[in-house]
Parts: structure tokens; sequence; C-alpha cells
């Protein structure tokens, strides 16, 4: 940008004419028309208020620099059925139910000649 002569030009490049961004020789071409344009100077003051209000707001917090976040089941009980193993757990506690079932009906289990044979109550 040259010598800007109308609001057109110069209002896309504002912001960074407040942060005094822009080359010198357009600086002062853009200085020149703030002179005389009443609507863009309005801008710049409303770009340069929106800019202190950002950082006096930016110096009442601080902003942690690493944020850590941790989560944790609320209780052993669910931390251990949210564990890989629980099926394995699971499938041993079904088949101990299912001797424990078999040993209370006096089952006897016999494999005879490629057969498996049940037998319930007593012999």
């Amino acid at each position: 940008m040259n010598r800007p002569r109308n609001c057109e030009e110069v209002r896309p490049v504002l912001l960074e004419y407040v942060l005094e961004e822009v080359p010198a020789p357009d600086r002062t071409a853009i200085g020149l028309h703030l002179e005389i344009c009443a609507d863009c100077s309005q801008e710049v003051g409303r770009i340069r208020q929106t800019l202190g209000v950002v950082s006096r707001a930016a110096a009442f917090e601080e902003v942690p620099q690493r944020i850590r976040i941790v989560a944790e089941p609320a209780s052993r009980w669910a931390a251990f059925w949210l564990h890989p193993a629980r099926l394995a757990f699971a499938g041993g506690a079904l088949a101990c139910l299912a001797i424990a079932a078999l040993a209370l009906a006096r089952t006897t289990i016999s494999y005879q000649d490629g057969n498996f044979t049940v037998a319930f109550g007593a012999a």
C-alpha cells in the first residue's frame, strides 16, 4: 500500500496501524488519512479501547502454563470393573459357581467311549 486515499484501503489495516506493524511510509499515509476522516479515527479509538480492556483483563488473571486433568473412578469397586482383567475374573467366578452348584446337587460326571454322562442326585 503506497498512499491510501480512501477508507476502503485504510480500514483493513487499522489494527496493524495501532499495533505499529505497518511500514513507515504506509504509517505516514494512514496517519494523514486519519487526520481528515472522522469515521476511521473513531475506529482507531475503538480498537485502542478494546486492546486496553483486553490488556487489563489479562493482568488480573494468570493463565496456568500446564493443565493436567486426572479422572479417577468414584470407588475401588468401580475401578476394578473398569480394568481389562474383569472378564477373566468374571469367567473364573462363573466357573467356580458352576462347580459349587454341581457339588451341591451331588452330580457325577463321567466320560465313557467318547460320551460325557452327567448324573444328578445319588448314584
